[in-house]
């Protein structure tokens, strides 16, 4: 639903966009995640690969890159929006080809209904090529940067909890960082 009519992937992909900190961390984690699901493919380790398949889907795609999405969606910065979609694009194409081979009749259609480069062919996903490979930012503090992040809304969400209130209300919620590199 964040596709706007008309998106075309970048032929690029997310070569040369201005990658958010959440950008980066999401594609540390698909990268991780097509590295694990191959090593298992190779030792026929389905229950962990699947296992780890489904977490990226649920806990990490859906749950926290999708969501932190919205605001940047919802914004002016139109960069911010191509890398996001770009992004998201790349985690969906390859998320959907890692699960092909355990839900092929899902998987297909809707790799059918994901927005493809113009003059790529998209017959098939039985056809694609299964991913092998994802370029990782390992080597930038990433994962530590985004797993503070991560602590963080796991206590404002249990302070919500505790405090009752609703999903209909929107509180305003104040942080202080203490230095540039944490405010950025």
């Amino acid at each position: 639903m964040n596709f706007p009519e008309g998106f075309q992937p970048e032929k690029k992909g997310i070569n040369g966009l201005e990658l958010s900190l959440l950008d980066k961390w999401i594609i540390n984690r698909l990268s991780e995640v097509v590295k694990t699901t191959n090593i298992c493919f190779e030792k026929y380790d389905f229950g962990p690969m699947a296992q780890n398949i489904y977490d990226f889907w649920l806990k990490e795609l859906a749950d926290y890159y999708i969501e932190a999405l919205k605001p940047v969606m919802k914004g002016t910065d139109e960069e911010a929006k191509k890398a996001a979609l770009n992004t998201l694009y790349l985690c969906l194409d390859h998320g959907l080809k890692l699960l092909h081979p355990t839900m092929p009749y899902l998987t297909e259609e809707l790799y059918q209904r994901l927005p493809h480069r113009k003059g790529e062919a998209f017959e098939s996903i039985c056809i694609a090529t299964f991913p092998t490979e994802v370029t990782s930012f390992g080597n930038q503090k990433v994962e530590e940067n985004f797993n503070d992040l991560k602590d963080m809304v796991s206590r404002f969400r249990s302070l919500i909890a505790a405090l009752n209130i609703k999903n209909n209300q929107n509180p305003n919620i104040f942080i202080k960082c203490t230095s540039d590199a944490t405010f950025k």
